[in-house]
């Protein structure tokens, strides 16, 4: 309300004395040194102008990470740095421009570092994959951070910048006359010889995510009744929607594949209805997580069928969250992956595009023919979960800073609405990730 945009404006002033340019939150946790490992292979903190820092709670062990990597020299140490104390949190958001929060499960510890960066102007972003959690902030903090001249953005890692930004990139390469309709993902790990292992956290993440469907729900409700759910109007037929174990016969992807359930349709749908706000065609689109064989497929569901019955008990979240790798058939560790394990892994990203060489005439009683060209891009990268997700984070925290200039007007946003008049995707390409087109052409039969 009022009061709460008034106690903003108070807190204003401190940005413009900012310390820093960027501070990792979370730098001791396993994704956070990767973090700032990738700012730093990118000289963030000479091109950005000001010094990085890295924030946690044990300053000892803050200390320690920058000593692994070598980086005593180039970035501070913020120390005592709690999501239970909104005045550490305050002193954190205050002292720079831009907060990296790898802290998660984000519906536990989220929230409190989006109000610290909010009332200090200070922008943010994150790598959530959890749905109800992403929306809620929307929902909360958008009209606090457009006053507030900040900008707020989370599924800033794997989750969800292949498919979100992906989307962009294929549905502008319909440029005038022709016209995109929809988009379909299919995404897929590549494990190596020494095979893979997904830390605790991330899994604590999506079954607290599962377990908060409900709550997601009546979220929507309430965003649609005030008149505020994201809505767009893609030309063309809709794609069949994804359900359970399907083969792809796609040329291009050739594999078994299951509903992907993370973020990502929810936060494509978002950044769609930002591209429609301004002129350009939104797509429909469709995510689909892919697999190496039958047995990799039906092993993947029946585990998601288990979490997702289990977690909406709490005797059931107990029992997942106490043996993970029960549950996961040996996937999920408190160790995470090795270096070996990760340096092997791949990531793959099939995004199928299609649309209109120009714009379709609409048959009789308003029905528009289905898409005569179609467009196939692949994006791969490394190790999705821990090495892919730090590049498109630190990448997005560099694009952010440095092209203030091609970024929409301030407030809650997705990577692929605020970053997408940006250098963005050239700054992934220099890091490593691959962008190709695989073909253009009729629609494959």
């Amino acid at each position: 309300g009022v009061c709460y945009f008034s106690h903003v404006r108070k807190h204003i002033r401190l940005a413009n004395a900012k310390e820093y340019s960027i501070v990792v939150f979370g730098a001791t946790g396993f994704t956070g040194k990767y973090v700032l490992q990738e700012l730093l292979s990118s000289n963030a903190d000479r091109e950005l102008g000001l010094p990085i820092a890295a924030a946690g709670r044990n300053a000892e062990k803050v200390a320690d990470v920058l000593k692994q990597l070598n980086a005593q020299d180039r970035v501070k140490v913020m120390g005592n740095i709690n999501v239970d104390d909104q005045d550490s949190l305050s002193r954190m958001c205050s002292s720079s421009r831009l907060v990296l929060n790898v802290v998660g499960p984000y519906r536990k510890y989220g929230e409190p570092v989006v109000k610290a960066c909010v009332e200090a102007g200070t922008h943010y972003l994150d790598v959530s994959g959890e749905p109800e959690f992403i929306e809620r902030v929307e929902a909360k903090y958008r009209e606090a951070a457009r006053q507030a001249g900040c900008y707020i953005a989370s599924a800033s890692g794997y989750d969800s910048v292949p498919g979100d930004v992906g989307t962009v990139i294929a549905q502008r390469e319909f440029s005038a006359p022709a016209l995109p309709s929809s988009v379909e993902a299919y995404l897929q790990i590549c494990p190596g010889p020494a095979g893979y292992k997904v830390h605790y956290a991330t899994y604590e993440s999506a079954v607290l995510g599962v377990a908060s469907v409900d709550n997601l729900r009546k979220l929507r409700s309430e965003v649609k009744r005030a008149g505020r759910a994201p809505a767009t109007n893609p030309l063309g037929p809709r794609p069949k929607p994804p359900t359970g174990i399907e083969w792809i016969e796609h040329p291009a992807v050739q594999a078994f594949s299951v509903p992907f359930p993370g973020a990502d349709a929810s936060v494509v749908k978002r950044t769609q209805a930002a591209l429609e706000a301004g002129g350009e065609p939104s797509v429909h689109f469709t995510a689909r997580f892919v697999l190496a064989s039958r047995y990799h497929t039906y092993l993947t569901a029946l585990t998601g069928t288990m979490l997702g019955l289990l977690a909406k008990t709490s005797w059931g979240r107990s029992m997942l969250l106490s043996h993970p790798g029960f549950f996961s058939a040996g996937v999920i560790s408190h160790e995470g992956p090795t270096e070996e394990q990760m340096a092997s892994t791949t990531s793959v990203t099939t995004l199928v595009a299609r649309g209109y060489s120009t714009k379709p005439q609409a048959a009789p009683g308003g029905k528009v023919p289905p898409p005569d060209r179609e467009v196939v891009l692949r994006i791969t990268g490394p190790d999705p979960a821990y090495k892919a997700t730090a590049i498109f984070l630190a990448q997005a925290g560099i694009s952010l800073l440095l092209d203030k200039d091609k970024l929409p007007a301030a407030g809650v946003q997705t990577v692929g609405a605020l970053l997408r008049n940006t250098r963005y995707v050239d700054r992934l390409k220099l890091r490593g990730i691959k962008i190709e087109k695989l073909s253009d052409g009729p629609v494959a039969k």
